[in-house]
């Protein structure tokens, strides 16, 4: 008996040829029944009693763990199902019923049992078959089977096994495309642990690349090149040359008690010998004039690594914040284990690959290739068994090498369109020199009938068919060709001179159904070849835009201030000038910007109001210390000073410290799980101390009042009101000194990073996926860190005539302005750049000087972003201050236009580099809307959080990334 399978149905050409015993033999299967009369079975042909070991649902294990996953996946289901039928039942006790009931029940109860040999088992299990087109259905199958064996009727039963071979292709394609999904998903979920623990090394951990970069930054003007081999040769230097300065420093305090003076100078001397030969590899590429300051360099970057690891407070504490074993585990470990896996995987299945591409033409020897319906199954064939076949280098190589054998499989077509006709024309190499003589005709019908002329009367159906494949750009086989361009390009002409059928076939259907020619250009001296046609020049232009796009604090003096030590007072005076100065600068703060958000709100409250109570405290030394006064009023209305100035000074000290705690829990709340434990400490001694002023401000008001009443004498609350305060005093003094502390304490932004990143010692062990949401905002957080732009400035003073007793005032101004841009270089980085300021109107100030009285200057607010990119220039951050750019523009006065330089300036700076898009965060550092400054003589910098600044978001804004304006991100040119 034979036996055949086929995706499709045999045309009557194809059925004839069956009856050839040849065909026969090679296409279908040999069943001997009369074995199967004597043995009860016979090659692939089993009986059906042994279905559950061959039928891979059925291997009892694998059903086993099928049924588990199904149960936990549907077991709730089922219940709900057979309370249905239960209540079905009750309605209607037919036999019908009945049996559907108790089945499921009996059903169910099989499930549960088989649950028990895998307790463990989760829903989100792989279930097997899995990595099959066709998902495994264990529970049907074995309906299947039961069926099969009723309908036997006692008879002896065996089944026929055919080969699928192009469901296995499938299976594999399926199962490949699964594992890359896979695996991009756990890096889309783990990219965190990957960027992040890459970043921590670079901060402890030695690399010639870094060492090779920083070198050729610093000596950019000596144009020095270092590779990163000679990277790894200064490292090994510096590193002898420290242990041998350690031996001599050794040698040297031995001198005279272990080494003997003649033997310490040989020593010495040796130790000397052996520096010079440590050091002789790096003069080969290093200037004689820079060695000494090199090898400087390099020891301290190599301190700098150390210093990173140790736990220094100006550090970044890697050591401390840092799990480094569990993070260098899973670098070196885990995450190693999972690309080897990944790529063990597709090569096991690859090795699969090679095998049944061979044999797939078992289930395509009978594809006519010019019926429309046996290409359209192609067409679906191919993106079942191909797409992924160039997820991997390997498997591009495997398909070109396929298309080059003589293998009769219909996939071997796609490059040539379907159609081995076409194959087989373009293996004259007269014909390709024609073809591509047709090709470069300028007229698409004159290119369209020179490609005909050449194949003759094998000229259609091929060029029509070419033509509406290609023209489908979103069509099976345009997306094919695109997904295995890998592969074609592996399959360029082994001579220089011609080019190959398969790159032949697809620049003929891009000219028939894209009118994209090609042509031969010699350039010099070399042949090449030209695409042009219609949008030709603007794809060009896209890929080289998008190849860019892609490349792209004086305490003592306070304290030693004459006016504090002759106020009365030290302690109140001091407290006094450092909240003055506080206030000051909140308060001026306030002033230059728009609005303020709710911190900053809270943050001016709490410094005016410590403010206020410094003032009284001062006033208070004043009064009794400075002139004497105990006591203020007469009569009745007499009342203790020191008891009056303490409750005022409570209170208000109260109200600022409720301001400022309530500041402190903002940060917190805004900090969004990255808070500072200092922080948290700060904010809780701000707490105490909000219950320790409003402690002294009810005990000054208590006494005050009854005094003021005549309940108790002046004498009684004064000893009453100090009988309270030494306890309550001794309590601010100590709450004062854990302010300062963790004040001090405080962590520096990256420490404050290191100390709640994903490697965190607190967060390390949950290795678990993290949320795309959480994963880009804290890469956001180290970027603002790492590459936030630096604004700096100068500014100067004029004397303008004044309304008060000196006839006099000093304003201030902004002079120039400084940009520096950390990571950037002149042709990879995105800048927008939009700037506000407030110079004198000149034309409004002609219109009011003349006005009685004295006028002020008008200042209005304006563009000025022109203004200072005019008066602009660039160049690189000195190596001391970091790497990258600097952008510094000069304010100037504009006759009958601007009157002064500007008193203020607001900016917002929308600035990306390669890097930060490479990890997708947000666009630009701070996010989508950059980051905005605020920039006065009295205040200087303040960097605006969620501050209103609707006049600055309706400047303009100046694109410096793009080529229009590249010039000014030039370092030295002059505009």
């Amino acid at each position: 008996m034979k036996l055949l399978y086929t995706e499709q149905p045999l045309d009557v050409k194809h059925c004839a040829r069956l009856s050839e015993r040849e065909v026969r033999q090679q296409h279908m299967r040999s069943i001997d029944l009369r074995e199967v009369a004597d043995a009860l079975h016979a090659p692939h042909c089993p009986p059906l009693s042994a279905a559950e070991q061959v039928i891979a649902e059925l291997i009892p294990d694998t059903f086993a763990w099928a049924v588990t996953i199904d149960q936990r996946r549907n077991g709730e289901l089922n219940r709900e199902k057979t309370e249905k039928l239960a209540e079905v039942m009750r309605r209607d006790p037919s036999s019908a019923n009945i049996n559907a009931y108790v089945k499921m029940t009996r059903d169910n109860k099989e499930r549960e049992s088989m649950t028990r040999h895998y307790p463990d088992a989760r829903e989100d299990d792989v279930a097997p078959g899995a990595w099959s087109t066709q998902p495994w259905e264990a529970l049907r199958t074995q309906a299947w089977l039961e069926n099969t064996r009723k309908q036997a009727q006692g008879l002896w039963s065996v089944f026929a096994c055919l080969d699928d071979d192009l469901g296995v292709l499938r299976d594999i394609n399926h199962e490949q495309e699964q594992v890359e999904i896979a695996h991009a998903r756990w890096q889309e979920d783990h990219n965190l642990h990957l960027g992040i623990g890459g970043f921590i090394r670079t901060l402890v951990t030695e690399e010639p690349g870094e060492v090779a970069s920083l070198l050729k930054y610093r000596y950019r003007e000596r144009d020095i090149q270092i590779t990163t081999a000679q990277g790894q040769l200064l490292l090994d230097a510096s590193q002898r040359v420290d242990e041998l300065n350690k031996e001599a420093v050794r040698v040297s305090r031995g001198r005279g008690r272990q080494y003997s003076r003649e033997q310490a100078d040989r020593l010495i001397e040796a130790l000397r010998i052996k520096r010079q030969e440590a050091v002789e590899p790096v003069k080969a590429f290093i200037p004689a004039d820079l060695s000494d300051e090199v090898e400087s360099v390099v020891r301290e970057y190599r301190k700098e690594k150390v210093s990173n690891l140790e736990n220094h407070h100006v550090s970044a504490k890697v050591g401390e914040y840092i799990d480094l074993p569990l993070m260098n585990a899973w670098l070196d470990q885990t995450a190693p284990d999972h690309y080897q896996r990944v790529e063990a995987r597709h090569t096991t299945l690859y090795a699969d690959r090679s095998q049944f591409l061979k044999r797939h033409q078992s289930g395509t020897w009978f594809v006519d290739y010019t019926n429309p319906a046996h290409r359209l199954w192609l067409d679906e064939l191919a993106m079942a068994c191909l797409s992924a076949q160039c997820v991997r280098s390997l498997g591009a190589e495997q398909y070109a090498e396929y298309v080059r054998s003589a293998n009769s499989g219909a996939l071997r077509q796609l490059f040539f369109a379907w159609s081995p006709t076409l194959e087989g024309a373009l293996n004259s190499e007269t014909r390709l020199g024609e073809l591509l003589a047709a090709l470069s005709l300028e007229n698409q019908d004159n290119a369209r009938q020179a490609m005909a002329k050449v194949l003759e009367h094998l000229a259609e159906p091929i060029l029509s068919d070419m033509s509406n494949m290609a023209r489908d750009a979103t069509g099976v086989w345009s997306t094919l060709v695109k997904r295995l361009g890998a592969a074609l390009l592996l399959l360029k002409s082994e001579h220089t001179d011609r080019l190959s059928g398969a790159w032949t076939t697809i620049l003929m259907a891009a000219r028939l159904g894209n009118e994209v020619g090609t042509r031969v250009i010699n350039e010099g001296g070399t042949r090449l070849l030209q695409a042009f046609g219609p949008g030709i020049n603007d794809f060009v232009h896209w890929v080289k835009s998008t190849a860019h796009a892609i490349s792209i604090g004086q305490v003592a003096r306070i304290v030693n201030s004459p006016a504090v030590q002759n106020s009365g007072g030290l302690a109140p005076m001091v407290v006094l000038l450092l909240n003055t100065l506080n206030t000051h600068n909140y308060l001026n703060q306030a002033g230059a910007l728009e609005k303020m958000d709710e911190q900053r709100i809270n943050d001016t409250a709490s410094a005016a109001l410590y403010w206020g109570a410094a003032l009284v405290a001062v006033l208070d030394s004043q009064v009794r210390k400075g002139m004497g006064i105990e006591v203020l009023g007469r009569g009745s209305a007499m009342t203790p000073t020191i008891t009056l100035f303490g409750g005022v000074i409570g209170g208000l000290s109260l109200a600022g410290a409720t301001t400022e705690f309530l500041s402190l829990g903002q940060q917190l709340e805004n900090a969004h799980g990255s808070s500072d434990p200092w922080l948290e400490i700060r904010q809780q001694v701000v707490g105490g101390q909000v219950a320790a002023y409003g402690a002294q401000a009810i005990v000054g008001i208590a006494y005050t009042s009854r005094a003021l009443l005549g309940i108790i004498s002046l004498d009684v609350a004064i000893a009453g009101y100090m009988l309270w305060m030494g306890p309550i005093v001794w309590i601010i003094a100590l709450l004062g000194v854990l302010y300062l502390i963790a004040w001090y304490l405080q962590q520096t932004p990256l420490q404050n990073f290191l100390s709640n990143c994903c490697w965190s010692r607190q967060r390390a062990h949950d290795q678990s996926p993290i949320s795309q949401k959480r994963q880009m905002e804290e890469l956001d957080r180290l970027y603002l860190i790492l590459y936030a732009p630096r604004i700096s400035f100068t500014a100067e003073e004029e004397a303008l005539p004044a309304d008060n007793r000196d006839g006099i005032t000093y304003q201030g101004y902004i002079k120039t302005l400084t940009i520096d841009l950390p990571g950037a270089t002149p042709n990879n980085i995105r800048l927008d750049l939009s700037m506000i300021g407030d110079p004198m109107d000149y034309q409004l100030w002609l219109e009011t000087r003349g006005a009685p009285g004295l006028t002020e200057r008008p200042h209005t607010v304006r563009n000025m972003g022109a203004h200072w990119l005019r008066n602009s220039t660039c160049e690189w951050i000195p190596v001391a201050q970091g790497q990258g750019l600097r952008l510094t523009g000069v304010f100037k006065r504009v006759d009958r236009e601007l009157g002064s330089l500007p008193r203020s300036v607001s900016l917002r700076v929308r600035y990306g580099t390669p890097f930060t898009a490479l990890y997708g965060v947000q666009g630009f550092i701070g996010g989508a809307q950059g980051l905005a400054f605020t920039v006065t003589p009295e205040n200087g910098v303040i960097a605006l959080r969620n501050d209103p600044t609707p006049k600055l978001d309706g400047a303009q804004v100046y694109k410096l990334g793009e080529q229009q304006c590249s010039v000014f991100l030039q370092p030295g040119i002059r505009r």
